[in-house]
């Protein structure tokens, strides 16, 4: 039933992002500057959860950083590095490698800041995933201000994002393009299903009325269709079942 298990989970990135091709002209028109030693302070990428926002921007990432060897990009995920010294540890290790950096989680935050600002020769681009969770704010505007470094934050809402934001940090942030991202409308859903389908899947797993079903069910949400595509595969090979049916989709749904 199942033949490429990494495809058919959220964060796996394909070789094309479907029905995002203004958000990727428009972020890629923003960190164009780079490509000539230009600076590029960073923007902001919002909408619903399962959108494509993390997607997107590790597409088009990994395809600047096989471009040009020198710029380099990470990506942190600030639900699980929340506090100011995660953050700056996580992107120090991105930069100096985590076997080379000398610093450790006990290291002062200053200190990291001040090691940054001195290591960083190249562009390097971060993605902070899931902004918002980010519990000291000074770490935004230590990033802004770190020369080489651009920051794409990720959030739900911009709005909420920047309200509970000091002066000195909103005044820079809030200057930041902003990209939204829609939710996705149901036949968008469907042709990111089939993709997926067609590489994670063997041949004629799951009919297009079953895509349907999730896309209707998954209310615009990718990551949610994503999840309930694999649920529902690995439902019908527990199963013993041949193909994935609408009463498999609607019972892990």
């Amino acid at each position: 039933m199942i033949v490429n298990r990494d495809v058919l989970e959220a964060e796996f990135v394909p070789s094309e992002i479907l029905h995002r091709h203004s958000e990727i002209e428009h972020l890629s028109a923003v960190l164009d500057p780079l490509q000539s030693g230009g600076r590029v302070d960073g923007a902001l990428l919002y909408g619903p959860t399962g959108t494509g926002k993390t997607c997107t921007s590790q597409w088009l990432l990994e395809r600047l950083e096989q471009q040009h060897d020198d710029i380099h990009t990470t990506h942190i995920d600030c639900w699980s590095n929340s506090s100011r010294a995660a953050v700056l540890h996580r992107l120090n290790e991105a930069v100096n490698g985590p076997e080379r950096t000398r610093l450790t989680r006990s290291s002062p935050a200053d200190e990291i800041v001040r090691k940054l600002k001195h290591d960083l020769e190249q562009p390097f681009v971060v993605i902070l995933d899931e902004a918002d969770q980010v519990e000291e704010e000074v770490v935004l505007y230590e990033l802004y201000e770190t020369p080489n470094v651009t920051t794409l934050l990720i959030a739900n809402d911009d709005a909420e994002f920047f309200a509970p934001l000091a002066d000195r940090v909103g005044s820079r942030l809030t200057t930041l393009p902003r990209l939204e991202f829609p939710a996705y409308e149901p036949d968008e859903l469907v042709s990111i299903l089939e993709e997926r389908a067609d590489h994670g899947l063997r041949p004629d797993a799951i009919g297009p009325d079953c895509l349907e079903v999730i896309a209707r069910t998954a209310d615009g949400d990718a990551r949610v269709a994503i999840g309930i595509l694999r649920n529902a595969a690995e439902k019908a090979r527990a199963t013993g079942a041949d193909r994935i049916s609408n009463e498999i989709v609607l019972e892990v749904a």
